[in-house]
This record gives structure tokens, C-alpha cells and sequence, in this order.
């Protein structure tokens, strides 16, 4: 987060294949005003970030934040945050975020807090329709 600048339009790009734990008490702390965190890859070959510890979490904590494409899987049978967006945040944009099953027992469970959050249930992109035959 160190290199982006609030209110700038800047994107950070997570590479295919990139593996992140994050163990007690540890965050991904998204906190600059108008970013964009896009994971780049297909399937499996998606960045991942796994949760080792109940206390692990993804937070949002600017508004006009953009995450696309990630891989979330906790290692332990539950987490209590898993995206926590903070209170006064607003216009957050989750696309393409899949939680996978950790330990088998029991289920696991990776919990989020959204507050003002866009979670597309459609596509956003749909075919043009041509006004011809």
C-alpha cells in the first residue's frame, strides 16, 4: 500500500500463483482512498490468501476500494472476519472473491462484515444485442 496514492486510480496486481498466509492477528490492511487489487489468473492458478488463525482478515478501511479475483480459504474450521469493511467506508466493489472449504470438520466458515458493498450476483458484461439480423 506504501507506493499507491489515495484518489489516483492505482491498481495493484496480484500475479498468478501468488500464496499469502496470514497467521494471528495478521491483516491485509487496504487503507488508500480509490485503489484496485486485481488478482490475475484463472481457477486454481488465482492468488490465494489463507487464513492460519481466527483472527486473520482482509480489511477495507478507504472507500472506492476494487478487489477482483481472489482465491480465500481458511486452514482452521473458522474465521471471524474474513473481509471486514470498517464502518465509515463506502463504495466498495467485490468481484470475483471465492471462498474455499478448509478443514473438512467441522465446515469451515469464512465470515464477511460489508457495510456500503457491491457484490455482483450477474455478470457485468452482457453481449450486445445487434439492432439487425
Amino acid at each position: 500500500m506504501g507506493l499507491t496514492t489515495a484518489s489516483q486510480a492505482d491498481f495493484i496486481f496480484v500475479l498468478p500463483g501468488h500464496y499469502e498466509d496470514l497467521g494471528a492477528a495478521e491483516t491485509v490492511d487496504l487503507d488508500v482512498q480509490g485503489i484496485s487489487v486485481i488478482g490475475i489468473g484463472n481457477g486454481p492458478d488465482r492468488p490465494e490468501f489463507v487464513y492460519d488463525a481466527t483472527d486473520a482478515e482482509i480489511d477495507i478501511g478507504a472507500s472506492g476500494i476494487h478487489v477482483s479475483n481472489l482465491l480465500l480459504q481458511p486452514s482452521i474450521a473458522a474465521t471471524v472476519v474474513g473481509i471486514d469493511i470498517e464502518t465509515t467506508v463506502t463504495d466498495t466493489f467485490l468481484e470475483d472473491i471465492e471462498g474455499i472449504p478448509g478443514e473438512p470438520l467441522p465446515r469451515p466458515a469464512l465470515g464477511l462484515i460489508s457495510r456500503d458493498c457491491f457484490i455482483p450476483t450477474t455478470p457485468l458484461v452482457t453481449p450486445l444485442k445487434r439492432p439487425y439480423p
